[in-house]
């Protein structure tokens, strides 16, 4: 977006037409135009608009503000020393396989605790979620 004044004068000018010296907010401005395309059709351009705002993080605000409203809410706490030490295991292993899992679930160190309601998430309970994802 461009401030009224710029854009006014932009797109009054013919191609290879200079405007004459005038003044916006971020300064004094000359234009030389030198080409002008139209818009391409919207179809054209959809996917690669929905491209940029996959790729653009600020879609991921709300959900970031919800995450931060809900852990204060329930008094979500992580703890991130044992979920380091788990992430360095996952990282170590040759394999995920189902052994691997069985020693995951027997892993009783909580990894996350909430106030409301008062019960803690262990990485047993955490590793038994991905029990069915893993074939054997």
């Amino acid at each position: 977006m461009m401030v009224p004044e710029f854009e006014e004068t932009a797109f009054a000018l013919k191609n290879g037409e200079i405007s004459q010296p005038f003044a916006t907010s971020y300064g004094y401005h000359i234009i030389y135009r030198t080409d002008s395309r139209g818009l391409q059709p919207l179809d054209s351009l959809r996917r690669n608009i929905n491209d940029m705002i996959d790729r653009d993080d600020r879609k991921n605000i709300p959900m970031r503000a919800k995450v931060k409203e809900l852990r204060q809410k329930y008094g979500i706490a992580s703890n991130a020393k044992v979920a380091n030490s788990v992430d360095a295991q996952i990282k170590a292993a040759t394999a995920i396989d189902s052994l691997f899992l069985v020693n995951l679930k027997a892993d009783k160190r909580v990894i996350v605790s909430a106030k409301k309601p008062a019960k803690p998430v262990t990485v047993g309970k955490v590793a038994g979620m991905f029990n069915k994802s893993v074939s054997t």
